[in-house]
């Protein structure tokens, strides 16, 4: 069994277990008509290269992309979506 702890700054949002996997958690949705409630799931990496992928999060709020390197600290950056490819790349070295 995966053993999920939450992920920093995304509290009460998104939990990370030790394979670097996020899922969201379940949440109660409001609207004009009601609420309803959307169950949780684990999330797909997105590949950016042989051993970097990344993971696209959001609320309400703040858009965030977190990214993984071979490295198991996540290295997250806030840039509002707003990525180019040789920008990451020049980050994260490869």
């Amino acid at each position: 069994m995966k053993c999920w702890k939450p992920l920093k700054g995304w509290e009460g949002i998104y939990e990370i277990d030790e394979n670097n996997m996020i899922r969201s958690l379940d949440k109660q949705i409001k609207t004009k008509h009601g609420s309803y409630k959307v169950k949780g799931r684990e999330l797909t990496p997105i590949k950016i290269s042989i051993n970097t992928f990344a993971f696209n999060l959001k609320d309400g709020k703040k858009r965030e992309r977190v990214f993984f390197t071979s490295n198991p600290k996540p290295v997250i950056i806030r840039d509002n979506y707003a990525f180019r490819k040789e920008r990451i790349n020049k980050f994260l070295g490869i």
